[in-house]
């Protein structure tokens, strides 16, 4: 499978609790971020999903909720305040991505300010960015581990569910779960999720289906948008392993790129059995300094 503007390395400057890396992490078709809590995996997910500019349009339909309008800004939704992007919560973030063979410099200040260069010095506006980078600002998704983040994207799905259905993607969930799930629909303003049991239909509300929820609405997105690029923090997070293994063949047949952080070493094996070995592991470890290394297996 051939993959366009894929990212096949990042390199973080005082982004969030990261002072630095060791040296760049390289980036492959699906690479999975191993280590202890606080190592540094969701500072790497959260400074991918800057791409392709700081303060490019959010993913739809996340570009029309309340205070997610643009990628610095949904960090700052999620992480309380734009001083939580910064190491020290003073100064400037740097992060450099080879995109494509290009060179992206995104920088993100204390006070919210961001900015996007490409090889030559001179900042590149939002246009600009997406061309020099290859990248348009609905290819890169992120799927923090949050409630609030969770929130945001049912409700955004649900104000544009007529383009989730002219999209075909409010049936994505069978195709990963199979008879478990039949489809998400709207309903009493929320969403459910409507399962076929003994002929009848039977609806449950996405709320309460527990950590399934976010997979759900994850998948559905994706869906939507067949992004070149996932970012996925967490991806493991209360799943039975048999749902790992489900949503790890449905990905692998994605043609998009997959960065995702996880628990347990054993969802690392289920990947690698569904990309059949084209999956990259990443262990991190943070020193003392807050410098970030890691051990590629």
């Amino acid at each position: 499978m051939e993959m366009l503007d894929l990212i096949s390395s990042v390199d973080l400057r005082e982004f969030r609790g990261i002072k630095s890396l060791e040296k760049p992490l390289p980036l492959k078709r699906f690479t999975v971020l191993l280590g202890e809590n606080a190592c540094g995996k969701t500072s790497v997910l959260d400074a991918l999903s800057l791409l392709p500019h700081p303060n490019a349009p959010t993913p739809k339909p996340l570009n029309v909720v309340k205070d997610c309008g643009h990628r610095a800004e949904v960090l700052k939704t999620i992480r309380g305040r734009f001083e939580s992007l910064v190491y020290g919560y003073e100064g400037e973030a740097v992060v450099h991505a080879s995109v494509g063979g290009r060179e992206a410099v995104l920088e993100v200040s204390s006070k919210g300010f961001g900015r996007a260069r490409g090889d030559g010095s001179r900042s590149l506006d939002v246009g600009e960015a997406c061309t020099a980078f290859g990248l348009d600002v609905d290819d890169v998704v992120y799927l923090p581990s949050s409630g609030i983040f969770v929130r945001a994207l049912e409700g955004g799905l649900y104000s544009q569910w007529p383009m989730v259905e002219k999209r075909g993607a409010h049936t994505a969930a069978s195709e990963v779960f199979g008879d478990e799930v039949s489809e998400v629909v709207p309903r009493f303003n929320e969403l459910f999720v409507r399962r076929v049991v003994g002929g009848i239909s039977r609806y449950v509300r996405l709320r309460d289906v527990g950590a399934l929820e976010r997979t759900l609405l994850a998948v559905t997105w994706i869906e939507v948008l067949k992004p070149k690029v996932v970012l996925w923090d967490d991806v493991d997070a209360g799943l039975h392993q048999t749902a790992v293994k489900a949503l790890a063949k449905w990905l692998s047949e994605g043609d998009f790129q997959v960065v995702a952080s996880a628990h347990s070493p054993r969802t690392a094996e289920l990947f690698k059995e569904a990309y059949a070995g084209d999956v990259q592991q990443l262990v991190l470890r943070k020193d003392l300094s807050d410098v970030v290394s890691f051990e590629q297996r």
